[in-house]
């Protein structure tokens, strides 16, 4: 029995939370830059994690400037449950409903 497969490939660009509940306020962007097989400090088993960096749009107020958009990165390592892929949050759109 050989290593598995994993989910998400270098470069693809996916949902992150890290409490894995996914549909809120937490839920960033993350593309994926490595991936490694193997432990962590705190988890016994086997596992796929991912390094990558973190995309987000915040509002930066200035006083007597308006409000524009501020995109930052940071980097940060996930494990697969804390990855959503971005197909699985298509709704269906009807604009007749």
């Amino acid at each position: 029995m050989g290593r598995p497969k994993s989910l998400f490939q270098v470069g693809e660009l996916v949902v992150f939370n890290g409490a894995g509940n996914f549909g809120n306020k937490h839920d960033r962007l993350f593309q994926i830059h490595a991936t490694r097989y193997g432990k962590c400090v705190n988890t016994e088993k086997n596992q796929f994690w991912y390094s990558g960096w973190l995309l987000e749009i915040r509002e930066y107020a200035s006083e007597g400037l308006p409000r524009v958009p501020f995109f930052s990165t940071s980097l940060t390592n996930a494990a697969e449950e804390q990855l959503l892929p971005l197909e699985k949050l298509r709704g269906k759109f009807n604009p007749y409903k």
